[in-house]
């Protein structure tokens, strides 16, 4: 059965960054493959683009499914230049996300 969960991290996101900001589900935040959702990530659900929802303290991708349980980062990229979020190496700040699916590992942020 798939699992279905909605990714949510605090901060501080200003306006400009509602269009700009993306995140990735991974293992491993700012390496060049960090970019990549992690496999267990169903694609059609994939929390890729904008975030769905928020506010200036908060950013949430609603929907986020995966075939299975299991630990993965939230790897988070502002999306402002030079940080375009064009590779692996700008998703370097680690998200703790919270959830059926999801468990935090590394440093919780925010």
């Amino acid at each position: 059965a798939f699992l279905s969960d909605d990714i949510s991290i605090t901060g501080y996101f200003p306006e400009v960054l509602d269009s700009a900001q993306r995140i990735t589900v991974t293992t491993e935040c700012g390496l060049p493959g960090s970019r990549e959702m992690a496999e267990a990530v169903v694609a059609y659900a994939a929390p890729v683009g904008p975030r769905d929802s928020g506010t200036a303290q908060e950013s949430t991708w609603q929907g986020v499914t995966f075939q299975e349980p299991g630990t993965f980062v939230v790897c988070w990229c502002s999306g402002i230049a030079p940080h375009d979020c064009s590779s692996g190496e700008h998703y370097s700040v680690r998200e703790c996300s919270t959830g059926s699916a999801l468990s935090c590992a590394g440093r919780c942020t925010g």
